[in-house]
């Protein structure tokens, strides 16, 4: 350093001046860091608070049922209930001011002390001589959240007044468990929403109301993972559709006139549509579309999900499961005046990029080729993409919701903390949503790594993966070494079902036979139990099933509709199943993993049942099915009936596979709640009392700890040391949950806490090997 720049000795040396950007990125780090640390985060726009303020005095707030008397402190309630047997529902009276007009959803934020004793929250809104009444799930932990209720999840019960116009909340507490709990209340608010899902009905899906509510359910999923505010709306169409910009139809093939011109209007008027799997050509000239004729593919050939377009090579890479033999490609109109542009395109059986448009984005809205995916991390990140891109200034608010969050759930490591906070800061400071999208997501799964690294496996754990099969040759040995590489070890992989094989035939020579499956696991000391689904024919051609129902095999209704199931009675079927299960071990195989062992709850009464039943009895049923039906008088019996027919099964199998291999080892996936599990004739702790299996794989498929945590302990309950013969399956790529890497290893510290046997993930895609298990140190050793 020359002279020239030392500072006279014993005088302190000139701050730099900040420039602006730094002035700006510290502005923004003091804002991050009091969003993470106020009490109540800042009201969202378009939100209006309810409560606070707080009623008068806690006199003002009517309790009943396990309901304790409220107590009012610090700006907050507190409910006490006290569950106890026969008193299944605790509820509070609020009064709240009227509901601002053009609200959409109503806001509950809480916290719940011990969510394990709650089933589900309701809300009821009393307006006039009725009531309207919604339900959620229970809370997830015992942290502050938010419980989301859409208007269109509300139903009008009696004759009620106009929505807007109640004046008092009731909320309920359901029962799970006979404990003590309290739900500390922090607000009540309701909000305007931008963005809708329109939820089929009539109007746009007649007859198919059932899948149509499945549907949207999936798109507000996707929505929530996404981070995007939205509500449900019916597809009357009737109210002012102005007040939204963007509108969701996940299913809604059959739209009539009205609603047609209703929509296409609304895009004209500036509106944004986003449309899943649908025909419509009005619809889709409206955003500059055309639809392609509908494309199939056998079962074996399926599309298995989506990746980034050539266009769309600048948008971070993504690849999102979503497996469907049924596509409506869409397409640019000629001359492509709305500007489309394919951002996703499908994936082949084998993974590699096609040609064919999973999803094209107009400057009028979005077009898919097939329903809404499963609402995985991966589809959540496309979805906030979409949305982005047909709504710009929606980025900003979703960014920093986004911040706070990653500040107010911060790392042990205070170094890598501040490192995350500053980079977010500078990514903010660049209007960068996706950057900070992907920052949110590094957060989140350095919190997943953490989280597991605090709880080791135990000695022999078991790490399993449910691997639908279908791969050829030359894909088994990367599955495995990706599968050894993540920390699993036992593979349930789908070997058959009913009795048909899903390994080399003359009708698939091109998958693996045993001996190949056998081959590439053990090279990567990888044990494969052959996964055999019993009586579900859902992977069975429409063909093969109308042979089966002709020779009797099938369950029947109580009506006598035929059942996509084998009936477990008739005695070919169980010869099939057991006969399979032996041709496995004789194949090598070290293990034998049963599912859809149990009835499906809308049967079984076919002819074999009955016949069955009766031989049981040592009479006949003359009034059949009334009399075995709930409430009828052999109605307990018959369910005992149901119970043991399936353990004679079990038993058979169990003897006969361990006739050829002693040391086979036998599992069972089953329902996680020994109740619903017994009722659909599944005592699955009389199976492992009885030694016929050697561990469970309770399906305890919920992104919710609480429920998680609560179903575990009800096995445990089941029987005496019953932990280590206990295997949780975790809902990773399941319709009811999509667990990413921060859920799995919070449900694996549960599993780990409970000293059980292991766990395994459903099901093996890429969402599971390419995201969800990457960052989670499943093992401490080298696998």
């Amino acid at each position: 350093m020359s002279g020239s720049d030392r500072s006279p000795a014993g005088a302190p040396r000139p701050r730099a001046r900040p420039s602006r950007v730094q002035a700006r990125r510290r502005i923004l780090a003091l804002a991050l860091l009091a969003c993470a640390t106020a009490g109540r985060a800042d009201v969202p726009a378009g939100t209006v608070m309810l409560i606070p303020p707080l009623p008068h005095a806690a006199a003002d707030i009517a309790c009943g049922d396990a309901a304790g008397p409220p107590q009012l402190e610090a700006g907050v309630i507190h409910l006490p209930a006290a569950f106890t047997p026969g008193r299944d529902r605790a509820y509070w009276d609020l009064p709240i001011p009227k509901l601002p007009s053009g609200a959409t959803t109503l806001l509950i934020d809480l916290a719940c002390s011990n969510p394990g004793a709650v089933r589900a929250v309701s809300l009821h809104l009393s307006a006039g001589a009725g009531w309207y009444s919604a339900e959620a799930a229970a809370p997830a932990t015992t942290n502050r959240q938010t419980l989301v209720f859409p208007r269109g999840g509300f139903a009008a019960v009696d004759s009620p007044a106009a929505w807007h116009r109640a004046r008092s909340l009731r909320l309920s507490l359901w029962k799970r468990a006979d404990q003590p709990v309290t739900a500390t209340l922090h607000g009540v608010a309701a909000r305007r929403d931008t963005v809708a899902i329109v939820r089929g009905g009539d109007a746009t899906a007649p007859g198919e109301e059932a899948f149509a509510r499945r549907m949207a359910d999936r798109a507000n999923a996707l929505l929530m993972r996404a981070g995007i505010p939205c509500t449900v709306i019916d597809d009357t169409l009737d109210g002012d559709l102005n007040a939204f910009r963007l509108l969701l139809l996940p299913w809604s093939p059959a739209p009539d006139k009205r609603r047609c011109q209703r929509l296409v209007r609304f895009v004209r008027d500036g509106g944004k549509l986003l449309v899943f799997y649908n025909a419509s050509s009005p619809l889709a000239e409206a955003l500059g579309l055309t639809v392609d004729a509908w494309q199939g593919a056998p079962a074996e050939l399926a599309w298995t999900g989506w990746t980034n377009a050539p266009a769309a090579a600048a948008l971070p890479p993504l690849l999102v499961p979503h497996r469907t033999t049924n596509l409506l490609p869409p397409r640019p109109v000629p001359g492509n005046p709305r500007e489309a542009r394919t951002l996703a395109v499908w994936t082949d059986a084998s993974g590699r990029a096609t040609d064919l448009p999973a999803c094209i984005v107009s400057t009028r809205g979005a077009w898919f080729a097939h329903v809404p995916p499963l609402a995985t991390a991966s589809a959540g990140d496309f979805m906030r993409q979409v949305v982005f891109r047909l709504l710009p200034d929606a980025g900003a608010a979703w960014a920093a919701a986004a911040a706070r969050s990653v500040a107010a759930s911060p790392l042990a490591d205070a170094q890598a903390q501040a490192q995350f906070e500053s980079r977010l800061v500078e990514a903010l400071a660049a209007n960068a949503p996706d950057r900070v999208a992907r920052l949110a997501a590094d957060h989140r799964a350095a919190r997943a790594a953490a989280r597991l690294a605090a709880v080791p496996p135990t000695t022999g754990e078991i790490r399993a993966v449910w691997e639908t099969g279908g791969h050829r040759r030359h894909q088994l040995t990367p599955l495995f070494a990706a599968l050894a590489t993540r920390g699993i070890n036992t593979v349930f992989y789908h070997m058959q079902s009913g009795g048909r094989s899903h390994l080399m035939s003359d009708d698939n020579p091109l998958l693996p036979n045993e001996a190949e499956v056998l081959e590439a696991a053990r090279r990567h000391r990888v044990d494969v139990h052959a996964w055999i689904t019993c009586w579900s024919l859902d992977s069975i051609p429409p063909a093969e099933r109308e042979t089966l129902a002709a020779a009797g095999r099938l369950m029947r209704d109580a009506n006598g509709n035929a059942l996509p199931w084998l009936c477990p009675s008739h005695p070919v079927n169980q010869e099939r199943v057991i006969e399979g299960a032996i041709a496995l071990a004789r194949a090598g195989l070290p293990g034998i993993h049963l599912d859809y062992i149990r009835y499906t709850e809308a049967g079984c009464y076919a002819a074999a049942t009955r016949t069955a039943f009766e031989a049981e009895q040592g009479a006949p049923v003359a009034d059949w099915p009334a009399a075995v039906l709930p409430g009828g008088p052999l109605a307990e019996t018959f369910g005992r009936f149901r119970q043991q027919e399936n353990a004679r099964v079990v038993a058979r199998l169990a003897s006969a596979v361990r006739a050829v291999n002693p040391r086979i080892i036998l599992s069972a996936a089953v329902f996680p709640d020994p109740a619903t599990a017994r009722a659909l004739g599944q005592e699955w702790s009389a199976w492992l009392r009885d030694v016929s299996i050697d561990f469970v794989c309770p399906m305890a498929y919920t992104e919710n700890l609480a429920t998680f945590s609560a179903w575990l302990d009800a096995c445990l309950q089941t029987e005496p040391d019953v932990a280590s013969r206990i295997v949780a399956g975790l809902g990773t790529g399941a319709d009811e949950s999509q667990l990413d890497s921060l859920g799995v290893a919070e449900q694996i510290a549960a599993v780990r806490a409970r000293r059980l046997r292991g766990f395994a993930c459903f099901a093996v895609d890429s969402e599971l090997l390419g995201r969800t298990l990457p960052p989670l140190p499943l093992t401490t050793q080298p696998p």
